[in-house]
């Protein structure tokens, strides 16, 4: 009888363990990121579900009064935008022009709101030279978990043969390794 009990007890710590390693199970967050020669444009997607929204809409709605205000949109996507890194060639680059929209309080609370967050980067990738790209994004005050998906600009498509994509175990980080057609190489001399 006692080692049901401590079977059972065990089995609740290790639940309660993973809930406590992961404080929203329910939220979708992804990143879009569309990378071309001279530029990277960003667009960040979190999606709460039905059983998290109300707790996102509350987080973000830091004065407690039913609005998401513009300032309250703001500091949110400052926060977040604050733990994403975007690197060139091992150089950081600099995200600007941020565009903070966010869904209705029904829509959020319903499970149906996006809050989207966009910003862009001026970037000079070579033609002729091999790229490295990073980028990484360390937000965690909603989910630990995030999708980052990388498209590519049609200049970059036409110069680059080879784009070689390397990703953390939780989705956060991801790597491009951008090598131009063998014609297009340059030879260093």
């Amino acid at each position: 009888m006692f080692f049901g009990r401590g079977i059972i007890a065990l089995l609740f710590c290790l639940s309660a363990g993973d809930s406590v390693a992961h404080p929203h199970g329910d939220i979708e967050q992804q990143v879009l990121l569309s990378v071309g020669l001279n530029k990277v444009a960003l667009k960040i997607l979190i999606v709460p579900s039905y059983d998290e929204g109300k707790d996102v809409f509350d987080y973000i709605d830091t004065d407690s009064d039913g609005q998401i205000s513009r300032i309250e949109a703001n500091r949110f996507g400052e926060l977040l935008l604050k733990k994403a890194r975007l690197q060139i060639n091992e150089k950081k680059s600099v995200l600007s022009g941020t565009v903070i929209t966010m869904p209705a309080k029904e829509a959020m609370y319903a499970g149906s709101g996006t809050i989207q967050i966009e910003a862009v980067a001026a970037i000079n990738l070579a033609k002729n030279q091999r790229s490295h790209l990073s980028f990484e994004i360390d937000y965690q005050k909603l989910s630990h978990d995030w999708f980052v998906q990388p498209f590519y600009f049609s200049d970059l498509n036409q110069a680059m043969n080879e784009k070689r994509l390397l990703r953390s175990e939780r989705g956060r980080r991801i790597e491009l390794l951008l090598t131009p057609r063998a014609d297009q190489i340059a030879t260093g001399g």
